[in-house]
């Protein structure tokens, strides 16, 4: 006789487990590894030390996650994705901050200018100073020698030096506040616009303005009261244009690098995905890469936001997991076949090959020429048939099959239905369609 019978088939819980920690610890290794190398990448540039304490907070997160990935790769992949939120953009962050130091030692760079230009205000005074007292001596002279020949003028002269005295005094006071004024410039703008990003952005401004104002001061008949005013009031305009500037830098700057890092991250994934794919399983992994892609597409267009995007990305990451862990159940469910079918003294009749529907076959002979055929799909289904038997001796090689599949290789055979067997057996146990007929033919 010849029965065809079609079954589902699973590894025992355990088994399956351990296929799935083995797919799991393998994705998560290859995650591991690229961040990995983009720490290393931002230590060979020098620039570990300007994130130092990111940089060592990822690297105990890498650390603990390389510990865990052997013993509970689980807990590793959580800890990965932990990285995955962190890592994006950590040789930006660097190199931001590294220019930032560049930019405050351009800072001291114009607050030596600043000391410069009070220093040449200062010595313009000092002239002035000079050239006051030169001309107060000679009227000094004069006045003696207009005193020596006009005694009665001596009350009229002493009354215009005291006047005089005071005009120097007060032409003092006025250099003093000059003075003052110009080299104080830098410090105000720098108190008016404290926030780092923004005074860079407007830094050449305030030099010029800082310079104008300075020519402004030290021109004749200035009035220094109006000008320092008038200065204060084109310095609080350029804070209000500082901060308005530095803050849509900052939103375009955030934005712009969450959608590349998000974009980024997805094709980590699309690489992890695409090396575990096998002549076996291309076909359903293809279907979540092109999932990632059109995912990619999405983000960068707008139509989904970063952190949605990185969800969608993990769980597409997972299906590609499962879809590995049913073929890696399915290549152990074959090795215990064609284990158990040698073990009964069945030769096989070639390799295992693929058949049109996706499944692997499995055919084997036995010298008095009984014949065993199995074909084992992905999906957890499984079709078998014996054939070439005296009697019902195939029920014999079935019950073996199913006991050694289960107790020595831990395959477990379930929802079996007889599907064909020869005419003069077909009877109760026979598969029927939903009509009631009969269903007959091979695998």
């Amino acid at each position: 006789m010849s029965r065809s019978y079609e079954v589902d088939y699973s590894l025992i819980r355990q088994r399956r487990q351990e296929a799935n920690e083995n797919r799991v610890r393998e994705n998560t290794r290859r995650f591991l590894e690229g961040y990995q190398e983009q720490l290393d990448r931002v230590r060979d540039e020098g620039l570990a030390e300007y994130v130092s304490d990111e940089y060592d907070r990822l690297e105990d997160l890498l650390r603990e996650a390389w510990n865990l990935l052997d013993d509970d790769p689980f807990e590793a992949r959580n800890v990965s994705r932990e990285i995955q939120g962190s890592i994006r953009g950590i040789g930006r962050r660097a190199r931001e901050t590294r220019n930032d130091e560049r930019a405050r030692e351009r800072e001291a760079a114009q607050e030596r200018r600043a000391a410069e230009r009070a220093a040449r205000q200062e010595e313009r005074e000092r002239r002035r100073e000079e050239r006051e007292r030169a001309m107060a001596a000679e009227r000094e002279r004069r006045r003696e020698e207009i005193e020596a020949a006009r005694e009665r003028r001596r009350e009229e002269v002493e009354a215009e030096q005291e006047r005089r005295r005071e005009e120097i005094e007060a032409a003092r006071a006025a250099r003093a506040a000059r003075t003052a004024f110009v080299s104080g410039m830098f410090g105000r703008a720098r108190a008016a616009i404290p926030d780092p990003v923004a005074f860079d952005l407007v830094r050449d401004r305030v030099d010029a303005l800082a310079d104008r104002f300075s020519e402004l001061a030290n021109a004749e008949g200035c009035d220094l009261r109006g000008t320092a005013a008038a200065f204060e009031g084109e310095l609080g305009a350029l804070a209000v244009a500082a901060r308005e500037e530095a803050a849509r830098w900052r939103a375009d700057d955030m934005a712009r690098h969450e959608t590349e890092d998000a974009v980024a991250g997805i094709d980590d994934r699309i690489e992890v995905v695409r090396r575990s794919a096998t002549p076996a399983n291309r076909e359903r992994i293809q279907s979540v890469l092109d999932g990632l892609a059109g995912l990619r597409e999405r983000l960068r267009s707008g139509a989904v936001d970063a952190k949605r995007a990185s969800e969608e990305a993990d769980a597409a990451v997972d299906r590609s997991v499962a879809e590995l862990v049913n073929e890696d159940v399915r290549r152990e469910t074959l090795l215990a076949i064609v284990g158990t079918v040698r073990s009964l003294g069945f030769v096989l009749l070639g390799a295992p090959g693929f058949t049109e529907d996706g499944g692997v076959l499995v055919h084997a002979r036995r010298p008095s020429g009984e014949e065993c055929q199995f074909v084992v799909r992905a999906d957890g289904g499984m079709r078998y048939a014996f054939e070439n038997y005296a009697g019902t001796a195939c029920r014999k090689d079935c019950a073996q099959v199913e006991a050694m599949l289960r107790e020595t290789y831990g395959v477990v055979l379930s929802n079996e239905r007889v599907i064909w067997e020869n005419p003069d057996e077909i009877g109760k146990d026979s598969f029927r369609a939903g009509d009631g007929a009969t269903t007959k033919g091979g695998l």
